[in-house]
């Protein structure tokens, strides 16, 4: 069920698939999932007769789901936009700001953000205040998912050490915000956006 998109042929009323298509219902959508049925509107379970069935024959199947899934596709996309503006509006200055410069560190080398580089590229965060400004900005990018902590033990000698990394819902905050302004500020190949994928 962590598929953006289900697809479940109602035909016969299957308890297996109608409990399937059910459970989909409560996780998505209901315009992404696309179900269809041999049978006649009326043989629908009634709980499912509230959405939306189409009713096939064998050599209309394959259009009426892939008509279906492009239909899915496209409010996956608009309520994926939605999403990123709606968070990107509900960010702090401060937050914007060090995402900024995590953008920037990320077209000039691969980096991580910390708190003194923060510091050198931008003066709100120097200083005490500044590490204060840091730690609550940090905090609410990690609040949103935009930010994750790749911590390190023991990269040398007894010590251990971590940086801040975009998520891939970070980037795209990211390129949602500058993309008219630096067509740069885009996530560059091999950049971690978590703690199972490749670190450069």
């Amino acid at each position: 069920m962590e598929d953006h998109f289900f697809v479940g042929d109602l035909t016969g009323s299957n308890p297996g698939a109608i409990l399937e298509t059910g459970i989909a219902l409560a996780l998505k959508s209901n315009r992404r999932l696309v179900l269809v049925t041999q049978d006649h509107q009326d043989a629908v379970h009634f709980d499912l007769k509230v959405t939306h069935v189409s009713r096939y024959k064998p050599d209309t199947l394959v259009e009426i789901v892939a008509r279906g899934l492009v239909e899915a596709a496209e409010l996956f996309e608009e309520e994926t936009r939605l999403y990123i503006t709606q968070v990107s509006a509900s960010l702090t200055s401060d937050a914007i700001s060090l995402l900024n410069i995590y953008g920037r560190l990320w077209k000039e080398r691969p980096s991580s953000i910390f708190q003194s580089v923060a510091g050198a590229l931008d003066e709100r965060f120097r200083g005490e205040i500044g590490r204060v400004l840091f730690e609550q900005a940090a905090r609410e990018l990690f609040a949103h998912r935009l930010l994750w902590t790749d911590y390190r033990s023991n990269v040398a000698r007894g010590t251990d050490s971590f940086g801040h990394h975009a998520t891939e819902l970070g980037w795209r905050v990211i390129e949602h915000i500058w993309r008219q302004h630096d067509p740069l500020m885009r996530k560059p190949a091999g950049a971690p956006t978590g703690p199972n994928t490749g670190v450069p």
